[in-house]
């Protein structure tokens, strides 16, 4: 089995944070990061919007779309 090697943003971190941290600091060092990912997540999320062509109107079809298939049970309910 080979080894795992951490990626460049691993290194970066580990190089940065080589002290311990108090747990302020701790904390807020993991708001900064989950804000990261979050603005990255909404980055992909507007260029497959755009890729897509979807708008508003592509929003409330989704949200009214029914695609919940029934239960067994519910089928033979509704057969009733």
């Amino acid at each position: 089995m080979g080894m795992k090697i951490l990626t460049n943003a691993q290194i970066e971190l580990l190089e940065l944070f080589k002290q311990d941290l108090n747990e302020v600091e701790l904390l807020e060092l993991r708001r900064v990061l989950v804000a990261f990912k979050a603005q990255r997540a909404f980055q992909l999320l507007n260029q497959l919007w755009e890729k897509e062509g979807w708008s508003q109107q592509t929003m409330s079809e989704w949200a009214t779309e029914h695609q919940r298939t029934p239960y067994l049970s519910q089928n033979k309910f509704l057969k009733k």
